[in-house]
């Protein structure tokens, strides 16, 4: 665990918290793995506290919550238009029922828990070009779809 919200009040950004996620990696593995995409989970922070942080640099954010977050994306929806650094992009992290496949599809830009076949189906059949499924193989996550 990064103490996220300490770093982005005390004004040193995502950086920091990159530095500490490389670090941790490196003491780890031996060696920095750029192939690592930090996510904030950003499910129960107000819109404020993710503005907040997507103005300290980070871009990428993990709802769990499909219904609940469609009022972030939504106000959020700015920030999906061209940055200077970069746009925001949404990650579902967590279960995702069959029926709330349509809705996620249009919202999220990645599904990171697509639990089965008939879920990927859904979701592809609903998706908008920009959103991305993953699978998990026993080494990495691998976008597909």
């Amino acid at each position: 665990m990064f103490p996220i919200d300490q770093n982005l009040q005390d004004g040193q950004g995502a950086e920091s918290v990159k530095a500490a996620v490389a670090a941790a990696i490196a003491g780890r593995v031996g060696r920095f793995d750029g192939g690592v995409l930090l996510v904030a989970v950003s499910k129960t922070r107000p819109i404020g506290d993710i503005k907040h942080a997507f103005l300290n640099g980070l871009r990428h954010f993990g709802e769990n919550y499909v219904q609940e977050s469609v009022e972030k994306i939504t106000a959020l929806a700015d920030l999906r238009i061209d940055q200077v650094d970069g746009i925001i992009q949404w990650h579902l992290i967590g279960p995702l029922q069959s029926n709330k496949a349509k809705l996620a599809a249009t919202h999220f830009d990645w599904v990171q828990t697509v639990a089965g076949e008939k879920i990927a189906n859904l979701l592809h059949a609903s998706r908008v070009s920009r959103t991305k499924l993953c699978r998990r193989s026993s080494e990495s996550v691998v976008p597909f779809g």
